[in-house]
């Protein structure tokens, strides 16, 4: 069984609450009650990135993690994390999506909701 570095075990703890910080967003309402459910979805996205980049402190790990980071902070994608906190996103998918497929996912949203809008002439 390979040993545990502790400074890498460090920078995947740091990741992982970043991202759920990341996902409870400006809502602090029901902050300690979401803070399980965030953790888990939190704890799933990291260690998908992980297993896909395999080395724990590796720049493309830490580049993947900043590119989720800034996806789910992104004010012109709200449906990303909310469908991450509903379940309809899986950590997994998250954490396997390239940026492009993330600006697709905001498009194919924006396109559903104008759709959706009934305009009266």
């Amino acid at each position: 069984m390979p040993q545990s570095n502790s400074a890498d075990d460090t920078i995947r703890h740091r990741c992982t609450h970043m991202l759920a910080n990341a996902l409870r967003g400006d809502d602090e309402r029901h902050a300690s009650a979401q803070d399980e459910h965030l953790m888990q979805i939190a704890s799933e996205a990291e260690a998908a990135l992980y297993a896909r980049y395999r080395d724990k402190a590796s720049t493309e790990y830490k580049t993947a993690v900043r590119s989720r980071l800034w996806n789910l902070r992104n004010s012109e994608n709200p449906m990303l994390r909310e469908r991450l906190l509903n379940g309809l996103l899986s950590p997994q998918q998250f954490a396997n999506m390239t940026d492009e497929s993330s600006v697709v996912f905001v498009a194919r949203v924006h396109a559903a909701l104008l759709a959706s809008i009934r305009w009266c002439p």
